[in-house]
């Protein structure tokens, strides 16, 4: 008897250091999950750190589910007012191979693959703004946060943290400060839908900029946000699919702590 493989999406960090024979048996055994972003991150680290990693995904037929962006998937809930419980419907259809030469320290890649990474570049940077701005109202939506400096003593973010990720009530009051008008109320949200993680996900990576950087203005450190939102759409498939492989111990931390029953592979 055939058993499905069960999903797990991989990060960069995983990729990049886990031992062979663990990365081989995951792609063996799971059905491993790649968000676009992801991808968008081996397109455009160096030659070299880019042919390894793909040196480290098997070359075969299909060898990750392609995961649609967070857009696609906060639409789809909203579309079909209801939970996204089936990741087979954010997972791009159709057959393919990653191209062979990206193996290969300089290869470089073609017009069309330099123009599609323009896109998700320009559509990376209106998230990373989106991000910034959210991240900027820490201090005025927590105002007893206001004196905080890097450094400090943090009980006062952690126990925030604590109840984002353990009261519905406080996650739906953040959600309908959020909410659009086509957005299903906040009534009928819980665990189970992404636009509720995702507003836990969003609260606790804004919090965790604050404790690290306090009231820096955002826009100054560039790589840092592109580093943070890539994590919120890492952690938000893995809390949908319940399981994410990465070696990355603050993603750790904020995966489990949003979803304690969540399986982690480091």
């Amino acid at each position: 008897m055939n058993f499905a493989k069960t999903d797990v999406v991989i990060d960069k960090s995983f990729l990049q250091g886990a031992p062979k024979d663990i990365l081989q048996s995951l792609f063996k055994n799971q059905r491993v999950l790649m968000t676009q972003r992801n991808l968008y991150e081996l397109l455009t680290t160096s030659p070299i750190e880019r042919a390894r990693c793909f040196k480290r995904i098997p070359a075969v037929k299909n060898p990750v589910g392609r995961v649609e962006p967070v857009g696609s998937i906060l639409r789809w809930e909203v579309k079909n007012k209801g939970p996204l419980l089936n990741i087979d419907h954010i997972i791009i259809q159709g057959s393919f191979n990653f191209n062979p030469k990206l193996v290969e320290e300089n290869f470089n890649l073609g017009e069309d693959q330099t123009r599609h990474l323009e896109d998700w570049k320009r559509e990376s940077k209106q998230n990373m703004k989106d991000f910034e701005v959210h991240g900027s109202h820490v201090p005025v939506r927590f105002p007893e946060l206001r004196n905080y400096c890097p450094g400090d003593n943090s009980s006062q973010i952690e126990g925030i943290q604590k109840r984002i990720c353990t009261d519905p009530e406080y996650v739906r009051e953040f959600y309908n400060g959020a909410r659009e008008d086509t957005w299903p109320s906040a009534e009928h949200i819980d665990e189970r839908w992404a636009l509720f993680r995702w507003i836990q996900i969003r609260v606790m990576a804004a919090l965790d900029y604050y404790r690290k950087y306090g009231e820096r203005e955002m826009s100054s450190d560039t790589t840092k946000i592109e580093n943070e939102y890539f994590d919120l759409e890492y952690c938000l498939v893995g809390c949908i699919v319940g399981a994410i492989a990465t070696q990355d111990k603050g993603m750790k931390k904020r995966f489990l702590a949003i979803r304690p029953s969540g399986k982690v592979i480091s």
